[in-house]
């Protein structure tokens, strides 16, 4: 919204530190290096997938862009359609450290690869504790990370590894 409204990107990212929305809707966490992350891990479609790394692509930043994502669930028979196209348009977003992982990750990386990526890439079928640990270990506090998927993928198990120095690692009760 904000964007539409001709707010610049980096007087969003800049602003979000004000904001203060429900757990895993993206949430401005502080990592104890310095580094910053938009976690998103209450929910996730084509739409909000599409939103959120529009934000980040267009955002100017000193150092990496790093997206960390997970399968969206409850796709029904679009589902192989919809990973593909996600990893289509992060092909074309030229991010620099790309992980993807959940039951699509195929999907996923058949469309990225359709776009010619060739930057730091990681495709797991599932979550790995070691790619956490990897991938967090790339973070400085000059990089803008991003971490979304759906509910049931439990993308917080990313965070956790990363130490965050503000994040509630606990998910609502009602899920």
């Amino acid at each position: 919204m904000s964007l539409a409204l001709g707010v610049p990107p980096e007087k969003i990212w800049q602003d979000l530190t004000r904001c203060r929305g429900a757990w895993g809707r993206n949430q401005l966490v502080h990592l104890s290096n310095g580094a910053k992350v938009v976690f998103d891990g209450y929910n996730a479609n084509p739409e909000s997938m599409m939103a959120l790394l529009r934000n980040l692509y267009e955002m100017d930043a000193a150092g990496k862009k790093i997206v960390i994502l997970g399968t969206m669930m409850e796709l029904g028979h679009e589902s192989v359609e919809a990973h593909f196209n996600l990893g289509a348009f992060v092909g074309r977003c030229d991010f620099d450290v790309v992980w993807f992982f959940g039951p699509h990750a195929a999907d996923f990386q058949r469309g990225l690869e359709s776009e010619g990526f060739q930057k730091k890439l990681y495709i797991s079928d599932g979550y790995e504790e070691s790619l956490a640990h990897e991938v967090g270990s790339m973070i400085h506090p000059s990089d803008i990370a991003v971490i979304k998927g759906s509910r049931a993928m439990q993308m917080e198990r990313v965070l956790e590894q990363w130490r965050p120095v503000d994040f509630a690692t606990a998910s609502p009760s009602h899920e």
